[in-house]
């Protein structure tokens, strides 16, 4: 079968689901102490829609390309290049340092909200 061909009922839901385990806070204490932001992040291509779609193809996702931003912009985006990920598969990013200025939280005086668009 083509991947390409649209004639065929694709199967609906999330591509990929996300499972970020973080700290709730961080500080220039945990800097100091090399505490990771993330601990771990993981992409997981379910196996299945919820509403399956009757003889609908399950995809098979190649050349995904991750990128993780805070806002406020307390860090740089990094990017995960993932060659491919199959229904019913896991993947485990690799763990970055998320390089945080030391002056930027030496500086703080109370916790950053996300802002509101």
């Amino acid at each position: 079968m083509n991947s390409t061909n649209t004639d065929e009922p694709m199967a609906s839901g999330p591509a990929v689901q996300l499972k970020i385990d973080h700290l709730s806070t961080f500080s220039l204490a945990a800097q100091q102490n090399a505490y990771p932001i993330f601990r771990s992040i993981s992409l997981y291509a379910p196996t299945a829609p919820e509403e399956p779609v009757e003889n609908a193809p399950i995809a098979l996702l190649k050349n995904l390309v991750v990128t993780l931003r805070s806002d406020p912009e307390i860090f740089a985006p990094e990017e995960w290049s993932i060659d491919e990920i199959r229904p019913g598969q896991a993947i485990s990013l690799q763990k970055r340092p998320l390089n945080v200025p030391h002056d930027l939280l030496f500086n703080l005086t109370e916790e950053l909200k996300k802002l509101k668009n």
